[in-house]
């Protein structure tokens, strides 16, 4: 599955969303004067938003309703991400299981 070996792609992307959130957090504890204009709890907020939905796309497990097949529950991609995985039925998921 070629979706699974770009994993790393969404995984760059999130080590840099969060060394930004470090770097605002870092500031604004130090009451950096670069940063007065901004409200950094609502900045660290957003940027907490688009890490969990960056994250959601990491794949991390075979769709346990397709089996990686693609559907509409995994997008298609046959992968689902630990968030969606978490979701799924635990019956759904021993099935897979099984199967592999």
């Amino acid at each position: 599955m070629t979706i699974f070996k770009r994993r790393g792609e969404i995984a760059d992307m999130l080590a840099k969303i969060e060394a930004i959130r470090n770097k605002i957090e870092i500031a604004d504890s130090l009451n950096d004067p670069l940063f007065k204009q901004c409200r950094t709890e609502g900045l660290l907020l957003d940027i907490s938003k688009v890490y969990r939905h960056i994250r959601i796309a990491l794949p991390e497990h075979v769709c346990p309703w397709c089996g990686g097949k693609g559907c509409s529950d995994c997008r298609t991609t046959g992968m689902v991400s630990p968030y969606v995985w978490g979701m799924a039925p635990e019956q759904l998921k021993k099935d897979l299981l099984k199967r592999a």
